[in-house]
Order: structure tokens, then sequence, then C-alpha cells
């Protein structure tokens, strides 16, 4: 038995099968998996259980990753308001010096 499984040897399995020696048997020969075939399928599971955990991840860092730049954005445009307003204060201030200066 070379590889075979008992379901795939005719004569193994018509001695298994003696309950029924009327001629009206239905045959209910099925293959059976070698252990090769069970990993292969094993395999095969697992690796689209992991591409489906990693496409999860991705889309779920994608969705992340439009955000900080938002965030950034506006973290940006606010100390871009601050230091506008603060070069307005020394250049109001610079302005009261020199009118000060000049009167002197």
């Amino acid at each position: 038995m070379q590889g075979d499984t008992l379901a795939d040897n005719d004569t193994i399995g018509d001695l298994l099968d003696s309950d029924s020696d009327d001629g009206t048997r239905v045959s209910t020969h099925k293959k059976c998996k070698t252990m090769a075939e069970g990993l292969e399928i094993g395999m095969k599971a697992m690796s689209s259980g992991f591409h489906a955990v990693a496409s999860a991840i991705s889309s779920q860092q994608s969705a992340d990753s439009s955000s900080p730049p938002q965030h950034l954005e506006s973290v940006m445009e606010a100390r871009f308001a601050t230091i506008i307003d603060q070069l307005q204060t020394q250049n109001n201030n610079l302005a009261t010096l020199v009118e000060l200066l000049r009167k002197q």
C-alpha cells in the first residue's frame, strides 16, 4: 500500500463492505485525504487568515495616517497665528520706540 489509503484500494473496500452482498449496493467510495493534502489545506487556511489580518491592519493604518496630517496642519496654523501676533506686537513696540526717539 505505497501511499494508498484504504478507500483508494477497491479490493480492500469490497472486503470491508461485506454487509450488502445482494447486488443493490450503492457505492460509497470516498477518497480520504492524505496527510500532505491536509497540511496543504491547513497552510492555505492559515495563509488566508494572515492575509485577512494584514489587510485589516493596513486599512486601520491608512485611516489613522490621514488624521495626523490634518492634526499637524491645525497645530501649524495655531503656531503661525501665535507667531503673527508676536510679530505684530513687536512691530507696534518698535514703532512706539521710534516715535519716542524722534521726539527727543
